[in-house]
């Protein structure tokens, strides 16, 4: 076995072994053709759990994605496709679409990271602690019981801006709405949070930027 080939086997087995993720690029967008989502429902609804995971990954194989497509679809669950990719320094920015979702279709992640692969939207990722302390939101709270937080846009590609941290790393703000209780229900204010990575890629945590009242 040669050198150059043998580093290569190397690097995959240490990849392997240490549970890493290969990265996300731009080769994973994915532009379906025209008519792929009406047969991914056709074939694919009213099928659950590890089934309809595994038909729509099955319909973008039949439809021609690329490996890296399927890749990214795998890591979501096989739910859904990488629509949109931003560079952005060690962490970047991934935008996918959940064709099969009700609500909340598109969805947005950091990735490249550590860990390699955060949802926005995903609770888990907040610092609802530090939130329940703040004064802003414990008042909106405290007047509005059923408060819940949904989503921003994030159809576009500013639905995450990028920044440099003072002290090195990156922080990327997201927004989103505070509203009384539901999808339909009225929003009451829009939210910012900061996710924070150090120099090396590391998640640091989120924290909450602004709280802005909108009009009714």
């Amino acid at each position: 076995m040669n050198a150059p080939v043998a580093a290569i086997l190397a690097a995959i087995i240490t990849c392997l072994a240490s549970g890493s993720s290969p990265p996300v690029g731009v080769d994973a967008v994915w532009t379906p053709p025209e008519g792929f989502l009406q047969k991914a429902h056709r074939d694919c609804d009213g099928r659950s759990g590890d089934a309809s995971g595994s038909c729509f990954l099955s319909a973008m194989k039949s439809a021609g994605a690329p490996e890296a497509a399927l890749a990214f679809a795998r890591r979501t669950g096989n739910q859904g496709y990488l629509r949109l990719f931003r560079e952005t320094g060690i962490v970047d920015i991934a935008c996918a679409a959940f064709p099969f979702r009700a609500n909340e279709n598109d969805v947005c992640f950091l990735v490249n990271g550590s860990p390699p692969m955060i949802q926005v939207d995903d609770p888990k990722n907040w610092d609802e602690p530090a939130l329940a302390r703040n004064r802003g939101y414990d008042a909106l709270r405290r007047r509005y019981p059923n408060l819940a937080i949904f989503p921003g846009d994030r159809g576009n590609s500013p639905a995450i801006r990028e920044g440099a941290r003072p002290s090195g790393g990156q922080e990327f703000a997201v927004e989103y709405f505070l509203q009384d209780g539901c999808h339909a229900c009225a929003r009451i204010a829009s939210m910012r949070l900061a996710f924070d990575f150090d120099p090396t890629g590391r998640f640091e945590g989120s924290r909450l930027v602004t709280i802005r009242l909108l009009p009714h």
